[in-house]
């Protein structure tokens, strides 16, 4: 709308720029109100998918309290679901929906206590798992995710705001949701898998964490020695270390 010179030329004026200042101000704080609600709805989405799905007991949701102590940062802020067994600052698959700059993605990241994606059996069995929608390309992008998809957003367009403010957002974060979800139960097995041994990963550099046990029991709900942890993740592809093994 702004690119009629007319209107430009009117507000421009001393007597008008005053309030023109003070009106853009108020609608960044507009935008911010509304990109949160964006990850509020993506939130409520997935916690209904997770419930639908039979997973809510073992699978939370996470990341929404992050965005909402500053909306206007969009550096890989995103909502997504963690697995309640594991430690939350711990290593773990995140699956989720995400924003970086303008951009929304969908897809898997490993939590940021593991930015390298580990070599791990486990995690190659996920990925070679995937469709190849999640794949766009034929290998693992590396950094923090392991597979993504773009979704048709511009989270900084007028459109995205109008959307938002007419309460018609479901109408696209539905489906992301609901692509997460289903995503987390057709390789249910395999992230689990994965998560075990990104955990065990994580434990060779955290002597602390290596004592913790879990409610739940189970692999992680045994005490081991380093010796112990050692052992069990060469089994699994990885160096005590945490490297692959016949690494340098």
């Amino acid at each position: 709308m702004l690119k009629n010179q007319g209107l430009i030329d009117l507000l421009k004026t001393p007597e008008n720029l005053r309030c023109a200042l003070e009106i853009s101000d108020e609608l960044e704080k507009i935008k911010n109100d509304l990109r949160l609600s964006f990850w509020e709805q993506i939130d409520s989405d997935l916690r209904r998918g997770l419930g639908e799905a039979g997973l809510a007991s073992i699978w939370s949701v996470g990341g929404l309290d992050e965005l909402k102590k500053d909306p206007s940062k969009i550096e890989r802020k995103g909502v997504y679901l963690i697995a309640n067994e594991l430690n939350r600052i711990g290593n773990q698959l995140q699956l989720g929906v995400w924003q970086e700059a303008a951009s929304i993605y969908s897809g898997i990241m490993f939590s940021p206590t593991q930015p390298v994606a580990p070599p791990v059996d486990e995690v190659n069995a996920l990925w070679k798992g995937l469709a190849p929608e999640w794949k766009p390309k034929e290998q693992r992008p590396g950094g923090r995710w392991l597979c993504y998809k773009a979704e048709d957003v511009d989270i900084s367009g007028d459109n995205f705001f109008l959307a938002i403010a007419s309460g018609s957002a479901v109408t696209f974060t539905q489906p992301m949701a609901d692509a997460v979800v289903d995503l987390l139960c057709k390789h249910h097995e395999l992230v689990q898998a994965a998560n075990g041994a990104l955990s065990v990963f994580k434990s060779m550099h955290d002597p602390e964490w290596q004592q913790e046990e879990t409610p739940s029991g189970g692999p992680l709900g045994v005490r081991r020695s380093p010796l112990q942890f050692r052992l069990w993740a060469e089994q699994r592809g990885c160096r005590g270390d945490g490297e692959p093994p016949g690494s340098a």
